[in-house]
C-alpha cells in the first residue's frame, strides 16, 4: 500500500447526532433490528435536557382536563412498560394532589370549551365532582392504579406539612426516574448490541455525497479527528437540532423555535414521609415537591423563556427565590437560598407560535429528496421516549428500504432482568454474597446497576478489593466499571449523570476524583475483569429466584 493511499473511512447504515434519551433509544432500536449504528455526542451522554427533567413518568394526570385521552392513554402503557424494563431506575410513587375548585381551568383546553358551552353557571371553575370524574378515568386508563382521596387537614400526615392549602386532596400513581440513568443504560446497552457511542464528539462538518453522508468528527477532549460515512443521519440534538442543521449539516432550520427553561432546586429533606406533592398556581403552573434520592427533597419547576442554545441553562438566582418562596407559601416551613444544596436547569424547543405545552407529540421532518435521508426530532418527552425513538427508525428504515420493525416494547434495559421477589430480597442477597456492603452501600448499588450490581462487584472479597475509597461508598472499582462500561470520561459524569453522589461529596473529593480520572493509574488493569462475565447476573437471577 502507498503512502499516499487512504484508508477508507468506517462506514454506517445509521449515524445520530445527539446523545440525549431519544438519540440513545434510537441507536439502541436500530442496532436491534440489525442496523450498523454510531452516535455522537458533543458533551456527555444526557448532559443538556436529558438529565434535567423533573424526574417524572408522568402518565398525564396533570392534563387530564385537555381530554387528550390517546395520548394519556399512550403515556400510561409507555410508563408501565419501561417500569417493567427497568424495575432498579424506576419506581412508583405516590402524588398528592390537593383540590383546588378555585384555580380556573385552562383556557385553551377542549373541556373548558365543553363546560364553557354546556354548563356555563360554573364560571370556569373545577367543580369537586368533575375532578373525581377526571381521577376515575385516569385510573381506568392506568390500569388499576388507583387514585383516593386523602385528608389534608392540619392533624392528618399527609396535611400536616401544608400551610393554607385545601382541607381534602387525592393520592395518584405516578412514578419517578433517574433520567440521565436511563439515558446511559439505554446507551450501554445499544453499545451491547453493536452500535458505536462516541462522547465528547463533536460533528464538525457533514455533507450528502451522491448516496451516502460523509461526516467529520472531533474529540472535545484531545481534538482527534474522525471521519465516517452513513446511509443516513438523524439529527437528535433536541434543544440544539436547529443549530445542528445550520451548523454542522449546512441545511436551513425547519422554523424559529423559542427555547423554554424549566429549574429545579434540591435541599435537605423537607418532611419525613414518601410522598410527593403537585400545586397548581391561579397562573396555571405546576410546582413538584418530591422525595429524592433518600435524604433529599426536589422542587421544581420554574418556567422562563431562554435567550438560545448558545447561552448555558443555569437556575438563576430569582428563579431560586421564586421556588423558595412558593415552597415556604406552601408547606409549613421558610426555605431560603441558603437551603438549596444543588440546582439544575433544562431547555425546551416550542415552537413561536404555540404556548408552552409539554404535550406536544414530537414532530419528525424527514428530507429524503436529496440523496441520502435526513431525520430531523423536534420534541418528544421523556416518559414516551422509547415509543418515539421506534417511530423514528420506522421512518429511517423505510425511506432506505429495510425492512424491520420495532421490537424494545418491555425487554429489559443492562441491569433491569430483576426477578420477582423485590428490590430489597436482592439487596439481601448482594450482602449475603459480599458481607462487608452496608446495607445503604447494597442499596445503592442495585438501585444503580439492578443485576448489574453482582457482575461489577464480580470476586471482591473486600473492602480492599474495591480499590481507592473516594467517598461516599464510590470506589475505584466502581469508577473503572462507569468508564470502560458506561462512557464515563469525567468526575462529572460518574457523580452527577450515572448517579447523584455529587450530593454527598466534598470538593476535595471531587477533585481527587477528577484527578484520578484523568491519571496514567486509571488505565492501568485492576483486579476482575472489566467487561461483565457473561452469565453472572443470569445465574444471580436464577440464585434469586430460587431463594425467594
Amino acid at each position: 500500500m502507498g503512502n499516499d493511499e487512504q484508508i477508507a473511512p468506517e462506514h454506517f447504515e445509521l449515524f445520530i447526532i445527539g446523545g440525549g434519551i431519544h438519540g440513545c433509544a434510537i441507536a439502541r432500536d436500530a442496532a436491534g433490528r440489525g442496523l450498523s449504528v454510531a452516535l455522537a455526542e458533543k458533551d456527555d451522554l444526557a448532559s443538556g435536557s436529558s438529565s434535567a427533567s423533573t424526574k417524572l413518568l408522568q402518565g398525564g394526570v396533570d392534563r387530564l382536563e385537555t381530554l387528550r385521552f390517546s395520548e394519556i392513554r399512550e403515556a400510561l402503557l409507555e410508563r408501565n412498560g419501561l417500569m417493567e424494563a427497568a424495575p432498579h431506575l424506576a419506581r412508583h410513587l405516590r402524588l398528592v394532589v390537593p383540590l383546588a375548585p378555585e384555580v380556573p381551568m385552562t383556557t385553551h383546553s377542549a373541556a373548558t370549551r365543553l363546560v364553557a358551552r354546556f354548563l356555563p353557571w360554573i364560571g370556569m371553575k373545577r367543580p369537586a365532582w368533575l375532578i373525581r370524574m377526571g381521577f376515575k378515568r385516569y385510573d381506568r386508563m392506568a390500569g388499576g392504579l388507583a387514585s383516593t382521596p386523602v385528608d389534608l387537614s392540619a392533624t392528618a400526615p399527609l396535611g400536616r406539612v401544608l400551610r393554607g392549602t385545601a382541607p381534602l386532596g387525592y393520592e395518584v400513581s405516578e412514578a419517578m426516574v433517574d433520567d440521565a440513568r436511563l439515558t446511559v443504560v439505554t446507551a450501554a446497552d445499544a453499545a451491547a448490541r453493536g452500535a458505536r457511542i462516541w462522547t465528547r464528539t463533536r460533528v464538525h462538518a457533514a455533507r450528502r455525497e451522491k448516496n451516502h453522508w460523509r461526516i467529520t468528527l472531533q474529540d472535545q477532549m484531545t481534538g482527534t479527528l474522525r471521519e465516517v460515512t452513513a446511509n443516513a443521519v438523524i439529527n437528535a440534538a433536541g434543544p440544539w437540532a436547529g443549530q445542528v442543521l445550520a451548523q454542522g449539516l449546512n441545511r436551513p432550520a425547519k422554523q424559529a423555535q423559542r427555547l423554554m427553561r424549566g429549574s429545579h432546586i434540591v435541599t435537605r429533606r423537607l418532611y419525613d414521609h414518601d410522598r410527593g406533592y403537585i400545586f397548581e398556581a391561579p397562573d396555571r403552573s405546576l410546582l413538584y415537591i418530591l422525595p429524592f434520592e433518600d435524604d433529599y427533597t426536589l422542587i421544581g419547576s420554574s418556567r422562563v423563556e431562554h435567550l438560545g442554545p448558545d447561552v448555558p441553562a443555569a437556575c438563576s438566582r430569582d428563579e431560586r427565590d421564586q421556588l423558595c418562596a412558593r415552597v415556604s407559601a406552601l408547606l409549613d416551613r421558610e426555605l431560603t437560598g441558603d437551603d438549596v444544596l444543588w440546582s439544575y436547569s433544562g431547555l425546551r424547543p416550542i415552537p413561536a407560535e404555540e404556548e408552552a405545552d409539554s404535550w406536544r407529540r414530537p414532530d419528525f421532518a424527514l428530507e429524503e429528496g436529496a440523496g441520502a435521508p435526513l431525520l430531523t426530532l423536534h420534541g418528544g418527552r421523556l416518559t414516551t421516549h422509547r415509543r418515539t425513538a421506534e417511530e423514528a427508525v420506522d421512518r429511517i428504515c423505510a425511506s432506505l428500504e429495510i425492512q424491520t420493525k420495532g421490537w424494545t416494547q418491555r425487554v429489559a434495559l443492562p441491569g433491569g432482568n430483576l426477578p420477582p421477589v423485590g428490590l430489597d430480597s436482592i439487596v439481601s442477597r448482594l450482602r449475603r454474597r459480599f458481607p462487608f456492603l452496608s446495607d445503604s452501600w447494597a442499596r445503592r448499588l442495585v438501585r444503580s446497576y439492578g443485576m448489574q450490581a453482582f457482575d461489577m462487584m464480580a470476586t471482591a472479597a473486600s473492602p480492599q478489593d474495591m480499590g481507592r475509597d473516594f467517598g461516599a461508598t464510590l470506589s475505584e472499582r466502581e469508577v473503572r466499571w462507569l468508564m470502560q462500561n458506561e462512557f464515563a470520561r469525567t468526575a462529572e459524569d460518574v457523580l452527577w449523570r450515572r448517579g447523584k453522589l455529587g450530593l454527598r461529596m466534598a470538593p476535595s473529593e471531587v477533585s481527587a476524583l477528577q484527578g484520578w480520572m484523568t491519571g496514567p493509574l486509571a488505565q492501568m488493569p485492576f483486579g476482575a475483569p472489566a467487561a461483565p462475565q457473561a452469565g453472572t447476573a443470569a445465574a444471580e437471577t436464577t440464585d434469586i429466584a430460587g431463594a425467594a
